[in-house]
Parts: structure tokens; C-alpha cells; sequence
């Protein structure tokens, strides 16, 4: 801003005094900024390129985290699924020997006994029907005691065989019920996790996408506003060309005519006096366009500058 000031009152200067220093000074001022422009440039173009490398390594540790998240939550899933077959599995196990045990003890043992008990009576039959007939009159006299021993008995037995039951099958069932109820809470859980996780992860692929399209934009608006500057620019340096130019003419034309005053010729004064009333009118309508051109160069840079600190 410091060389758009000093360059604009060389400017002004330049057209009061068309001096040599004014113009060389005025031209190492236009180096000066357009080297600071340069670098400026060269600047933010850096800035910018860091802004990109920090916003890939986000982007990148923002997509490694969520892939992160959602390989965790598979192994959880996984893990739970292999814990619940296993549970399963053993939960079939022991069902089997539920329904081994039950046979075993319900049915085989008694059926046993009962066998036993029936040929028992048969031999005894077959080889002493005398005894057989005194256990029968002696079993049918004591048939209420008898049946309540048979009751106690059988009472005795069923209760025996809970205890083991409660103590070697019930107890793992229930465990193993209870285990596989839990895993299959962690495991629905671990599958809303997941999902969250998939979910999260299109999000920031959308975000990311959204963001690339504001970013082809901006980097189009900015590449349009650069070609405009470039533009901006060079109509004005065209227009200050053109200025000095004509402040060239304007004092080519006034030496001319003071040239022409000093001519002592008394035939050729009529005609001085009407050159000197044409050069007078050609060099005011020359300060004129000189000024108009000032002013349009003017606006013009300042357009430039408002171009340039939009970028």
C-alpha cells in the first residue's frame, strides 16, 4: 500500500513536472511493487500449499480413525460370534448329558431294578413256591408299611439324584443360558456401534466430497479473479502508456510553439498568432484526455487492489 502511494504521487508529480529523476524513480517504484506482489504471491501460494498438505494429513487421519473404529467394532463382532457358537456349542453338550442323565437315572436304573425284583420272585417261585407263598402273606399283611418304606425310598432316590442333577447339569445350564444371553446383548450393541461406525464414516466421506466441490469452486473463483487482475492490470499499464504518451506530445507541442513565438518574422506573425491559438486548443483538449486518462487509470487501479485483496 506504502508503493501504491508513493507510485501514485509520482504520478501526479510526473504530470506537473515531466522530470527525468520523477519518471526514473517513478519506474523503480512500478519494480519495487510488482517485486512485492511477487512475493506476496509467492506467499500465499506456499500458505496455500500448506493449508492442502494439513488438510490431506486430516483428512487422512480422520479417514484412518474411522476405519480404525469400524475394523475394531468387526473384531468385537467377530469375537462375540465365535464366544456365543462355543457357548452354544457347549450348551448342546451339556443338554445331551441332561437327556443321558435323565434316561440313565428316570428309566434304566428303575427299569433295572424292577427286572431284577421281578425274576428274583420268579426264581423263587420256580424253586421254592412255599417261601414265595409266606413273602406274599407277609408283604399283603405289612402292605401299608411296606408301601411306605417303597415311598420313602423312591423319595430318597429322587431326591439323590436332584442334588446331582442341580449340582452337575442345572447349574452349568443356567450358566451357559445366562453367558449366552449377555453375549448376545454385547453382540446387538457391538452391531449398533457398528453401524454408528459405518455411518459416521459416510458422513465424512460426504463432508469431505462437499468440501471438495467448495474448494474447485473457490480455486475457480480465485483463478477468474486472478485473470481479471491480469486484465485490470494491463489496461491499466496500457492507460498509463497512453498518458505518458500524450504528456510527451503535450510537451513536444508547447516547445514547438514557443519556438514558433520566438520567430521575429513580422510577415508570419498573423500566421503565429493563429498557430499559437491552434496549439493552445490542441493542448488543452490534450490535458483533458491526459486527465480523463488519470482518472480512468486511477479506478482502475484501485479496482486492481480490491481484485487483489479478494484473492
Amino acid at each position: 500500500m506504502s508503493l501504491r502511494g508513493k507510485r501514485q504521487q509520482l504520478q501526479e508529480s510526473l504530470a506537473e513536472l515531466n522530470s527525468s529523476e520523477l519518471l526514473e524513480e517513478l519506474q523503480t517504484t512500478q519494480k519495487q511493487l510488482e517485486n512485492t506482489i511477487s512475493e506476496y504471491r509467492q506467499a500465499v501460494n506456499t500458505e496455500i500449499e500448506q493449508a492442502r498438505q494439513i488438510r490431506m494429513i486430516a483428512v487422512e487421519r480422520a479417514r484412518e480413525q474411522a476405519k480404525q473404529n469400524i475394523d475394531s467394532v468387526e473384531k468385537k463382532l467377530n469375537f462375540l460370534e465365535k464366544e456365543i457358537e462355543t457357548a452354544t456349542d457347549k450348551l448342546d453338550q451339556i443338554l445331551t448329558k441332561e437327556t443321558e442323565f435323565r434316561n440313565r437315572y428316570l428309566i434304566i436304573y428303575p427299569t433295572l431294578v424292577l427286572l431284577i425284583f421281578i425274576a428274583f420272585v420268579v426264581l423263587l417261585g420256580i424253586f421254592s413256591q412255599s417261601i414265595l407263598w409266606l413273602l406274599l402273606k407277609y408283604f399283603w399283611g405289612n402292605l401299608v408299611n411296606y408301601l411306605l418304606w417303597i415311598f420313602i425310598a423312591v423319595l430318597t432316590y429322587l431326591g439323590t439324584i436332584w442334588i446331582k442333577y442341580s449340582s452337575t447339569i442345572r447349574e452349568p445350564i443356567q450358566q451357559i443360558k445366562k453367558r449366552i444371553k449377555s453375549l448376545e446383548s454385547s453382540l446387538k450393541a457391538n452391531a449398533v456401534e457398528l453401524r454408528r461406525s459405518y455411518n459416521e464414516q459416510l458422513k465424512l466421506e460426504y463432508d469431505l466430497y462437499a468440501q471438495n466441490l467448495r474448494i474447485e469452486t473457490l480455486n475457480y473463483l480465485i483463478k477468474t479473479a486472478k485473470q481479471y487482475g491480469e486484465n485490470l492490470r494491463q489496461t491499466m499499464s496500457n492507460f498509463s502508456q497512453i498518458h505518458n504518451d500524450l504528456l510527451t506530445q503535450r510537451e513536444q507541442a508547447n516547445t514547438y510553439l514557443l519556438r514558433l513565438a520566438n520567430i521575429n518574422a513580422p510577415a508570419c506573425k498573423q500566421d503565429n498568432l493563429w498557430l499559437t491559438l491552434i496549439a493552445n486548443k490542441i493542448a488543452l483538449r490534450l490535458k483533458i484526455i491526459a486527465n480523463r486518462l488519470k482518472i480512468i487509470a486511477t479506478s482502475l487501479q484501485s479496482s486492481s487492489s480490491a481484485q487483489i485483496n479478494c484473492k
